[in-house]
């Protein structure tokens, strides 16, 4: 239960960023997005408003499935910092309610 948990999974995740290929901090990074509720890391860049972190996950998409990769490199320190200070500001994708289905209390 505890190497399931969001901590462990979130260790693990900057371990990766630190130090895999790209393919490893992609993996590893989209892992643990799914778990906190994301489709996808750009996603959840994207929900954390932070463009710098944007920046960072853009830049690991393009160099994995943009045209000139070779190119392109990771700055795997940046990467972990951003994603280290946004680790709480949205970790849990919002969910659409319908409306309460209870009356309130003490109307």
């Amino acid at each position: 239960m505890r190497a399931e948990s969001e901590p462990e999974r979130f260790r693990r995740m900057l371990h990766a960023v630190k130090h895999e290929t790209p393919q490893g901090v992609y993996a590893s990074l989209d892992h643990w997005c799914r778990a906190v509720g994301y489709r996808t890391a750009s996603a959840w860049a994207a929900a954390c408003g932070d463009t710098d972190l944007c920046c960072h996950v853009e830049q690991l998409d393009r160099l994995l499935y943009g045209s000139g990769s070779s190119e392109a490199t990771l700055d795997g320190a940046a990467l972990a910092a951003a994603i280290t200070r946004n680790r709480h500001a949205r970790q849990h994708a919002p969910r659409t309610t319908r409306g309460n289905p209870l009356p309130e209390l003490n109307p």
